[in-house]
């Protein structure tokens, strides 16, 4: 407690570090990059994950996405609900996205990470997103990954698989 009153900055190191903790030079625009941003971020406190989503994620981070999902870019652009011209522009100017955009991003990412748990491997992974799912109404889970709802129930189908259930 006495070191906090000291050194008033110590306490504003936890709203420093999500900056640092996921900056990524350039942005993530390879599919590795993105998993490094993507499992740092979700690895951390709730905390530190609101204050990431706040400042934005590097709109690089877009093209890693594409890349470890092997979708087209604006495939992904349209998942996080920016247009074609608007991501583009962000990623050539190395921006941040706003927050609501950063958190569909790591929304996706949260549903890819669970995919390859549930698998075992992201080529797997990435396949499993594209392919139409009986237990999700005949549509592929990709498909449903631009709404909230849509990725609890790909989350609820994940979960089922990898506790033995059909879906």
């Amino acid at each position: 407690m006495a070191d906090h009153m000291q050194n008033p900055k110590r306490g504003r190191l936890a709203a420093e570090q999500p900056a640092a903790l996921y900056a990524i030079p350039g942005g993530a625009r390879s599919g590795a990059a993105w998993r490094d941003y993507r499992d740092a971020f979700l690895g951390s406190p709730a905390a530190l994950q609101i204050e990431a989503i706040r400042r934005g994620a590097p709109a690089g981070n877009l093209l890693g996405v594409a890349e470890a999902l092997h979708l087209p870019r604006e495939r992904v652009y349209e998942l996080v609900g920016l247009s074609v011209s608007t991501a583009k522009r962000k990623v050539a100017a190395n921006e941040v996205l706003d927050p609501l955009v950063t958190e569909r991003l790591v929304r996706l990412g949260r549903i890819e990470q669970l995919a390859e748990e549930t698998f075992g491997d992201p080529a797997q992974a990435a396949e499993w997103l594209q392919v139409v799912n009986v237990g999700l109404g005949g549509v592929a889970p990709l498909s449903l990954l631009d709404t909230e709802i849509g990725c609890r129930e790909v989350s609820r189908v994940l979960h089922a698989i990898a506790c033995g259930g059909v879906a």
